[in-house]
C-alpha cells in the first residue's frame, strides 16, 4: 500500500513537472515574438 501511494505521489508529480515546462515553453515562444525587446529588457535588468 506504501509503494503504491509512493507511485501515484511520483506521478503526480511529474504531471505537475510536465505542466509547468509547457507553461514555460509557450511563454518562451510568446516572448520569442518579441526577441529584440526581450534581450533589451534582460539588459535593463542586469543594468541596474
Amino acid at each position: 500500500m506504501d509503494t503504491e501511494n509512493k507511485h501515484t505521489l511520483r506521478l503526480a508529480f511529474f504531471l505537475a513537472l510536465m505542466v509547468v515546462m509547457l507553461v514555460v515553453v509557450s511563454i518562451d515562444q510568446f516572448r520569442s515574438n518579441d526577441a529584440e525587446d526581450q534581450q533589451a529588457a534582460v539588459l535593463r535588468v542586469y543594468a541596474d
